[in-house]
């Protein structure tokens, strides 16, 4: 009589006995119940560029006590041409390019604002030292053109095994 074989061997086998097959390019909504066959990777980063995640005021990291300047505005399609520097704010809605020199974004119900001042009266962030990035989507924090993000094998269903939705943005960005 022959020895068992162990579950690995026997998975070995009868995947030895499987035919592999072709590789096939599906939509998004075509993925449900399939496996990648290779690794996908993204064409591009999401954000592109630090972007505010909240409605507010960008500052730099440094200055979160206030007050501040007011010098500009930075909307969502029209950012801020101007460099954010000590003691200046620039108006930021969310969505829009965080300006150069900000690091920080104090949100709108957190201050007054009286023509161009503008003054702290909520609580700043805390601990003041970390908080470069607060309330501010760094480029490619959704998303760093899936670093080698998805491996091939993973199958999309509603199970366990499922595709995350890192793995769909990362499918819907190759078009």
């Amino acid at each position: 009589m022959s020895a068992m074989l162990t579950l690995e061997e026997a998975q070995a086998r009868l995947l030895a006995l499987a035919p592999v097959l072709p590789v096939e390019h599906v939509d998004v909504p075509g993925t449900l119940g399939r496996y990648l066959a290779e690794p996908l990777k993204a064409r591009r980063t999401q954000p592109a560029a630090h972007v505010s995640a909240m409605d507010g005021y960008a500052v730099r990291g440094p200055d979160l006590g206030g007050p501040w300047n007011v010098i500009g505005e930075s909307a969502a399609g029209h950012p801020c041409s101007g460099s954010v520097g000590a003691g200046q704010a620039v108006r930021i809605s969310t969505g829009a390019l965080v300006p150069d020199g900000a690091d920080a974004v104090i949100v709108q119900e957190d201050v007054a604002r009286e023509g161009d001042s503008l003054t702290l009266t909520g609580t700043p962030p805390s601990p003041p030292a970390s908080t470069s990035g607060f309330v501010v989507r760094t480029s490619a924090s959704t998303q760093s053109c899936c670093p080698q993000a998805r491996e091939s094998g993973l199958r999309s269903s509603r199970s366990p095994l499922q595709l995350d939705t890192g793995t769909l943005q990362c499918a819907a960005s190759r078009g």
